[in-house]
């Protein structure tokens, strides 16, 4: 697999190696759409759709220059998925996603040195999309029995568990990384599916 990268946009990470890895253990090769919100050059997409021949997959990208690249990647893949320029904060998936994935920004506004560059300092820092951001994304392009799954720094993990508990969003489960306290993953749900 080729995957370009632009150097001013946050780089692929072992984070989305366990993201995908992660989904891919938990859901087989059945029909779905799947939607990753913030996908980047879009090697989390890409991933999935090489691997998951049977799964309809759509990448959302708020960056014009990031969803051209990642189009240009799928090309080069030879898969068929679709990126779109999109805003999370307001875009509707014309389909209600039977799985949502993201990697999204960790850090919240102002807490760590901010990028000279801006687009690689948004996928990191909470400037463009919150947490909130995206948990009210999946509130809305969710289907009722939809899961998603988050990829976080686990010094999040609280506020994520009580941004859900104060929504209507559940945490199913909640797995580690084997790198203590480095990353959490959480798979969640619509409340009372």
């Amino acid at each position: 697999m080729v995957i370009h990268q632009d150097p001013h946009y946050q780089a692929v990470s072992s984070a989305s190696v366990l993201l995908v890895e992660y989904v891919l253990s938990r859901y087989k090769n059945d029909d779905k759409d799947v939607l990753e919100l913030g996908s980047g050059c879009g090697i989390v997409s890409l991933m999935l759709s090489l691997s998951r021949s049977a799964w309809q997959v759509t990448g959302w990208e708020i960056a014009p220059s990031q969803v051209q690249l990642a189009r240009d990647n799928a090309l080069l893949c030879g898969v068929n998925t679709a990126f779109v320029e999109s805003d999370i904060k307001s875009s509707v998936h014309p389909t209600k996603a039977d799985l949502i994935v993201s990697n999204p920004p960790w850090m919240p506004l102002g807490s760590g040195l901010r990028s000279p560059f801006p687009g690689r300092a948004a996928g990191r820092e909470e400037i463009l999309c919150t947490m909130q951001d995206v948990l009210e994304a999946i509130k809305r392009n969710l289907a009722d029995a939809g899961e998603v799954v988050l990829i976080y720094p686990a010094q999040r993990e609280e506020e994520l568990k009580t941004r859900c508990q104060n929504s209507s969003l559940d945490i199913l489960e909640l797995n580690y990384s084997n790198e203590p306290n480095k990353y959490i993953l959480a798979t969640i749900r619509q409340k009372g599916y």
